[in-house]
């Protein structure tokens, strides 16, 4: 039912980071605008041959509008990587191509401004190409232009800068590794609680088809919300924009997209994807928002915060902290809860909850050793829930 943990864990920390990284993609570019003026400004300044200038424009330009498309079309970047690869080697261009053509020491300094530029990426292989790419950089101009350090006929200084280069690349990637791997792990443990959190949803999902009859109207769904948006349209006066994504989000429920794309006009694939995320179907991702928005308690006005059932739900049977007397104590009221006849649920047969207790997703929530001693002992829990003609298994 369920895909391997490690790879469904995997794809909510690359959802998380491609999250992220849209944003930074964002920033990335409005610094490298802000940077394209001043360096426009300084080049003229100096009186810099204008194909030249020209040059270095564009490729800022293409830079920024690559981070620009990132940010607005994501989707356009399956492996999103290649942005920030792009604008690490493009900015390292422009900035030894300045230093060649400026030929000024201070100028140096715009492959450390370059390089804090990339490391708001706070990607870890992009950290590493950047620090390699601060070093060989650094190291093509101090020691193949070494002339550029000397001052007045003095002697050269270009050991004492390649020394402090290489020891501030040395600090930075140590600077930078720290980081990232801090950033990794906190995206990897909000990751692991998403996978614990809808797998938990989509046992209750799992669990209402096993023991309940009852069916939901998906079809209904896309006239209920046509019908919806047009009266809202009629009361605000305006055209009713929905009516056609609705349509076309009702066929993505019966139809795969190449269908639709060949029969529709002034949509991408990208486009699809994002009218899919309203898609109301078991196990999309609309019911699962629905389901945990209707855990939510009121607020909690001593701790300011929303509580939620589903930090309940989350809870183990099999906590490392209890002890095996609680583990069992805890199994039997489960089960005893379960073979009762209550007002919002009727009573489970014993073999129906030793059926449960063969999947992974549940079996995974209870001490093994207690799960093995009640399927060995099966009869015995089923007599001790026996409780009358109006709990357990009907006599």
């Amino acid at each position: 039912m369920f895909k391997s943990l490690d790879s469904q864990i995997k794809k909510y920390y690359y959802d998380i980071e491609r999250h992220f990284l849209r944003k930074k993609s964002f920033h990335v570019g409005l610094i490298l605008s802000i940077i394209l003026i001043l360096t426009v400004i300084m080049l003229v300044s100096v009186q810099i041959d204008s194909a030249f200038i020209a040059l270095y424009t564009s490729i800022f330009i293409a830079l920024i509008g690559l981070n620009a498309l990132f940010y607005y079309k994501g989707n356009l970047f399956p492996g999103y990587h290649i942005s920030m690869y792009a604008t690490a080697f493009g900015l390292y261009l422009i900035a030894i191509g300045l230093i060649l053509e400026i030929r000024h020491p201070s100028i140096f300094t715009i492959l450390f401004l370059f390089y804090g530029v990339l490391a708001i990426y706070q990607h870890s292989k992009v950290s590493t190409l950047n620090n390699l790419l601060l070093f060989l950089s650094g190291s093509i101009i101090v020691l193949g232009f070494p002339n550029m350090f000397s001052a007045n006929g003095l002697v050269s200084i270009t050991a004492y800068v390649y020394s402090f280069m290489l020891i501030f690349v040395i600090i930075l990637s140590i600077s930078s590794f720290i980081l990232t791997k801090q950033k990794e792990r906190f995206y990897w443990s909000v990751a692991v609680i998403k996978e614990r959190e809808l797998r938990m949803i989509k046992t209750v999902f799992d669990l209402e088809n096993t023991l309940t009859d009852r069916q939901f109207d998906y079809a209904s769904y896309y006239d209920n919300l046509d019908s919806f948006t047009s009266a809202l349209a009629d009361e605000i006066g305006v055209e009713n924009v929905f009516s056609e994504r609705i349509n076309i989000l009702r066929e993505l429920s019966i139809s795969n997209e190449d269908a639709i794309m060949d029969n529709t006009s002034g949509y991408s694939t990208g486009d699809l994807e994002e009218l899919k995320q309203l898609e109301l179907n078991k196990y999309t991702k609309l019911p699962y928002v629905a389901f945990k928005a209707a855990q939510y308690t009121s607020l909690d006005h001593e701790e300011s915060v929303r509580t939620t059932n589903l930090d309940s739900m989350n809870k183990s049977f099999d906590n490392y902290k209890d002890t095996t007397a609680v583990k069992i104590v805890s199994f039997s009221v489960l089960i005893t809860l379960l073979r009762i006849n209550k007002p919002y649920s009727k009573a489970i047969s014993i073999d129906t909850i030793e059926s449960l207790f063969e999947k992974d997703e549940f079996a995974k929530l209870f001490d093994q050793s207690v799960l093995k001693f009640f399927k060995q002992n099966k009869d015995m829990f089923k007599k001790l829930t026996e409780i009358d003609n109006t709990g357990g298994e009907s006599q």
